[in-house]
């Protein structure tokens, strides 16, 4: 068992029967008293070093952007599991948010590295303060153009180019091409290429692409392609904004091969 004693006059401030979850609120300039041992009976035993319960934040996303909210939650990170009666959240952007335990939500407005300051107290009265270094970075590319040819013939190899926007940082971006299904046929992919994407205000990077019409797009009479453009690691997410990284276009005559070979135009 573990007890803890203010030493000015020995009255107990906690007691417990594990030596690993004895927990105590210490006051500044105060001197305590320790004793630890297997059993009441027991003589003193040396007790695992002390150490502070700093409190804990998470953040969803992981890593905030300025294009949603971002939640944020407070834990104790007490080690007998005492439950928050009440938290702070200083965001280091002139922002204090307060809690009692549920989750709140907060938009930044620029990319940055916030130093946040967390306070956290239990319902058996303890407090205690941790900070930590947030990570705002924003990732979004978008689709600003898709350009098909307007007609072609069965046998032809055309081009297919996609423009792609980045306003924020640097990127590896992959953009992929897809011929859409038509009746019962189902989509298929085309092609994938990845490169660098410079940020800039205006500037666009293009993605170069082909294709061979079939015989099946002049029976169609038409084709739809579908191109998507995602970051590395974001997945079918995209990015921190997947309402603008697709885009369609179709070319909206096909038909059949002319008797002279096929050409690329």
């Amino acid at each position: 068992m573990t007890s803890v004693h203010r030493a000015s006059d020995l009255s107990e401030v906690d007691c417990s029967t594990r030596c690993s979850s004895a927990a105590f609120a210490a006051a500044a300039n105060e001197t305590y008293l320790i004793w630890a041992a297997t059993s009441p009976e027991g003589s003193p035993s040396p007790c695992g070093p002390l150490r502070t319960s700093p409190p804990g934040l998470s953040t969803w996303p992981q890593t905030p952007n300025v294009l949603s909210d971002t939640t944020l939650g407070v834990s104790t990170g007490d080690p007998i599991y005492q439950p928050l009666a009440s938290g702070t959240i200083d965001l280091g952007d002139g922002t204090v948010l307060r809690t009692n335990g549920e989750h709140v939500k907060h938009r930044f407005t620029k990319d940055g590295d916030y130093r946040v300051t967390v306070t956290a107290t239990t319902t058996d009265g303890r407090t205690a303060t941790s900070m930590r270094t947030l990570k705002v970075q924003t990732h979004d590319v978008s689709v600003a153009g898709l350009s098909v040819p307007s007609s072609a013939r069965a046998g032809q190899t055309k081009p297919i180019k996609v423009s792609v926007a980045n306003t924020h940082h640097d990127e590896d971006a992959t953009v992929v091409l897809y011929r859409v299904g038509a009746n019962s046929e189902a989509e298929r992919e085309i092609g994938r290429l990845t490169q660098r994407v410079a940020a800039s205000a205006q500037g666009r990077t293009e993605f170069p692409f082909a294709y061979s019409y079939r015989e099946q797009d002049a029976a169609a009479g038409q084709v739809t392609f579908r191109v998507r453009a995602e970051l590395p690691g974001y997945g079918w997410n995209a990015d921190d904004n997947g309402d603008d990284n697709e885009a369609r276009g179709a070319t909206a005559s096909v038909r059949p091969a002319s008797t002279a070979s096929a050409r690329i135009n």
